[in-house]
Parts: C-alpha cells; sequence; structure tokens
C-alpha cells in the first residue's frame, strides 16, 4: 500500500507541473508573437 501512494504522488506532482508549464507557455506565447510581428513589422518598413 505504502509503494502505491508514491506512485500517486509522483502521477499528482506530474501533472501539476505539466499543468504550471502548459499555463506559462499559453500567457508567455501571445506576448511572443506580439514582440515578433512588432520586430518584424520594423524591419520590413525600412526597407
Amino acid at each position: 500500500m505504502k509503494e502505491s501512494t508514491g506512485e500517486l504522488s509522483m502521477v499528482v506532482v506530474t501533472i501539476l507541473a505539466i499543468a504550471l508549464i502548459a499555463g506559462v507557455v499559453h500567457f508567455l506565447v501571445p506576448m511572443a508573437q506580439d514582440y515578433v510581428a512588432d520586430k518584424w513589422k520594423n524591419i520590413t518598413e525600412q526597407n
């Protein structure tokens, strides 16, 4: 019984870590896209 509790804890920690990473990516990707779009716009306007 003790072994299964440890496995369950690791599963929960893994799921939480994946959710945290997904949340950070979901938050940062739009900002990165806007930044790249602005830089690309500046580069193409100069030419």
